[in-house]
């Protein structure tokens, strides 16, 4: 019993983890971009170059954003698929 909460609580943390590191990630993301596009505006004027790596960098954090939400699904698929396999495998013994 204490072996199934401590598994629980550790796939619990590792959950709040991924998402805690998502956050800081958006907040990073945030604050540098938005200091690239204060800096491009106050220098040129104009405001081109800074959208190459706001671009870049969104389309970075949609994929880590994507893979938190989608942790979970991937992670029940995973399981399905060992327990598939272990029932194959017992049945051919």
């Amino acid at each position: 019993m204490d072996t199934q909460k401590n598994t629980i609580e550790k796939e619990a943390s590792v959950n709040v983890s991924r998402r805690f590191n998502l956050l800081k990630h958006f907040f990073v993301f945030s604050v540098v971009n938005g200091l690239l596009l204060g800096f491009d505006y106050l220098v040129t004027k104009e405001g081109d170059w800074a959208y190459i790596p706001l671009f870049a960098w969104g389309v970075v954090l949609f994929g880590h954003s994507l893979s938190v939400v989608f942790s979970d699904f991937f992670e029940g698929w995973r399981r399905r698929l060992v327990n598939s396999e272990i029932k194959k495998l017992k049945e051919k013994n």
